[in-house]
């Protein structure tokens, strides 16, 4: 299916499209298309479980995912369709009165179906599970707070978010809406798992100082903080089409200055990638992988003897080099006295070991 026939499936029509999405955000979505773009405009219920700022910002990821759930609603029309969207841009996210208001315009040139099973690169992913069916439940809503809270996970510490958790879980035991026999116990165990990966995170970061980490990357490189203090390269096995790239490297702080921190960036980015591309004895390469919703360090197996990175994923000499040389910046951090600094380059790869988001 082509974007044009996945754009037949909803006519363009003066007046917008109600999407009543109900559960227990009683959530009403209404959708404009125009001749370049789409308008997507969400009231729901919000969220009242944290402190003030919190319930805002939740409340505005768990909108934006109800806003693209209700737009991919619309262009399936009941087929069993998910869509890509690329280039969408929030414009309104407020509480106004009882609700919370939510905006946001998509090109329409900037939707395409899913096809297969192969997910394209960056973007917006909606699959039809996300929409489809008796979802949007009491059950549901809970994972979309917690999948919210994680998200915020780059912005605030790993104490606050575990209290936020704290919070959610007693909210979760409390609610008479959910089943007692499958409902409950199954967002207990995702609470659960997101309170493992938190306090490993919490625990991990507790010998440093000033940790910038971006996720998915500081799953990885929190689950071998020995790396994270001495340097070198990580592999991290993500499935049969995926895996990531990570390279560390330190130097010392002579001063505070604004002027010492620009050189030690400069010099950890090019070491970082470096260790991406010199041959090791296996010492600094550390292979991981993903086991469920965890990383796991793998402690046996050729992994170990692998010589270099490029020996490790079975790519090129050369085409590592390529990979380092545009491998992003995804964390930063300092020793517990702040004199050494350090910092991580990671990507993601797929199964032709090609650059992705």
């Amino acid at each position: 299916m082509h974007l044009v026939a996945l754009l037949a499936l909803a006519i363009p029509t003066a007046d917008p499209v109600r999407i009543d999405l109900a559960g227990p955000r009683k959530a009403v979505a209404e959708i404009a298309v125009g001749d370049d773009e789409i308008t997507v405009r969400l009231s729901m219920l919000p969220v009242r479980a944290f402190d003030a700022a919190t319930n805002d910002e939740i409340s505005g990821e768990m909108a934006r995912e109800l806003a693209f759930r209700a737009l991919a609603r619309h262009y399936a029309e009941g087929k069993d369709v998910g869509i890509h969207v690329v280039g969408d841009v929030t414009f309104q996210s407020k509480l106004v009165g009882d609700r919370f208001q939510y905006a946001m315009r998509v090109p329409r040139a900037g939707i395409s179906p899913l096809q297969g099973a192969e997910e394209p690169a960056g973007g917006r992913l909606v699959k039809p599970a996300a929409f489809r069916g008796k979802l949007f439940t009491a059950k549901q809503d809970h994972l979309d707070t917690l999948a919210a809270l994680v998200r915020l996970a780059p912005k605030a510490k790993s104490e606050t978010l575990l209290a936020l958790l704290d919070l959610l879980e007693r909210e979760v035991k409390a609610d008479k809406l959910l089943t007692d026999n499958t409902e409950r116990p199954e967002v207990l165990d995702a609470l659960g798992v997101v309170r493992t990966r938190l306090q490993a995170r919490a625990d991990a970061l507790k010998k440093f100082a000033r940790a910038e980490l971006t996720p998915p990357f500081d799953e990885y490189l929190t689950a071998n903080p020995l790396l994270m203090e001495v340097g070198g390269a990580i592999v991290v096995e993500l499935g049969a089409n995926r895996r990531a790239l990570v390279g560390i490297s330190k130097t010392i702080l002579n001063s505070d200055t604004s002027e010492e921190i620009l050189r030690a960036e400069t010099v950890c980015k090019l070491k970082a990638r470096a260790a991406l591309i010199a041959e090791r004895d296996g010492s600094e390469i550390t292979y991981l992988k993903q086991v469920k919703d965890r990383i796991e360090i793998v402690k046996e197996g050729d992994a170990e003897k692998a010589t270099s990175v490029s020996e490790l994923t079975r790519i090129g000499t050369e085409k590592i080099k390529g990979i380092a040389r545009g491998a992003n910046v995804v964390g930063r951090w300092r020793s517990a006295d702040g004199k050494i600094f350090y910092l991580a380059v990671g990507v993601h790869l797929d199964a032709k070991g090609e650059p992705v988001r």
